[in-house]
C-alpha cells in the first residue's frame, strides 16, 4: 500500500479496532482528525464521514460528578516485589506524577530543595514543570527514591524504559492495583482543598452520597 491507498474500509476497520482496544472517545476523535487531514492531503476527503457519530464514537465527557481519585493502601503496596515499581507508585501518590514521569524520573536531579523538577523528556507534551515540596511525607518519599536510584532513574540499569514499564504493569496487575492515574487525581483533589478550602466538586458529590451529609 501507498500513502494514497487509504479507503473508507480502512477507516471503518481502524475505528472497530480502536473500540476493541477500549480507546477513549477523546483519543478516537483526535485520531479521526488526523485521518481527515491525511484524506485531505491525498485528495480523498469523501472517504471519511465528517460526523464522528457516523462511526458511533461517543461524545467526549469533559466534566463528571464522579470522583476518580484512588489511593494505594499498605496491603496492596506490600504485594509489589519490585522496589522500583513500588517507589514509582509512592511518587505518583505524593506528587501527582503521571506513570511515565514516575518511572523516568531521576530523583537526585529532580530534587531542587523546595521543589521537584520534571524534565521535558519525562512529561506529557514535552513540557518542563515544577511541583512544590510542601510536606514532610513528600520529602521522605523523595529522599528514599534518591537512595534507591543512586543517582540514576527509577529504571534499573539493566532494563530499558519499555522493559520497566512492562514490569510495572505486571506488578500492579499481580497486586490488584488498577487505574493508577487515580493517584494523580487524588493528589489534585487534595491540592484543590488546600488551595481553596473546599472539596473539589467531584469529591463533594461523593461525600454527599456516601455519608448522607450535606456537601461542604
Amino acid at each position: 500500500m501507498n500513502a494514497d491507498s487509504l479507503c473508507s474500509k480502512h477507516v471503518d476497520a481502524l475505528v472497530q479496532q480502536w473500540k476493541a482496544d477500549s480507546v477513549s472517545a477523546g483519543t478516537m476523535k483526535n485520531r479521526m482528525s488526523a485521518m481527515r487531514l491525511w484524506a485531505q492531503k491525498i485528495g480523498k476527503d469523501n472517504i471519511i464521514a465528517r460526523d464522528n457519530g457516523s462511526y458511533d464514537i461517543d461524545k467526549r465527557t469533559f466534566v463528571t460528578n464522579i470522583s476518580k481519585a484512588k489511593v494505594v493502601d499498605d496491603v496492596r503496596l506490600a504485594k509489589i516485589t519490585d522496589a522500583y515499581t513500588a517507589m514509582s507508585l509512592r511518587l505518583q501518590s505524593a506528587f501527582g506524577l503521571r506513570r511515565e514521569e514516575s518511572v523516568k524520573i531521576v530523583p537526585a536531579w529532580a530534587d531542587d530543595g523546595d521543589r521537584l523538577k520534571l524534565k521535558d523528556t519525562w512529561t506529557k507534551d514535552g513540557k518542563y514543570r515544577e511541583i512544590a515540596i510542601r510536606t514532610p511525607d513528600q520529602r521522605t518519599v523523595l529522599n528514599e527514591a534518591k537512595r534507591l536510584a543512586a543517582g540514576g532513574s527509577l529504571i534499573p540499569s539493566n532494563l530499558s524504559y519499555r522493559d520497566q514499564l512492562q514490569r510495572f504493569r505486571a506488578q500492579c496487575d499481580k497486586a490488584g492495583i488498577h487505574g493508577v492515574h487515580g493517584l494523580r487525581n487524588n493528589y489534585a483533589q487534595k491540592r484543590y482543598r488546600q488551595l481553596t478550602g473546599w472539596h473539589s466538586p467531584a469529591r463533594r458529590k461523593v461525600i454527599s452520597v456516601s455519608a448522607g451529609a450535606k456537601a461542604i
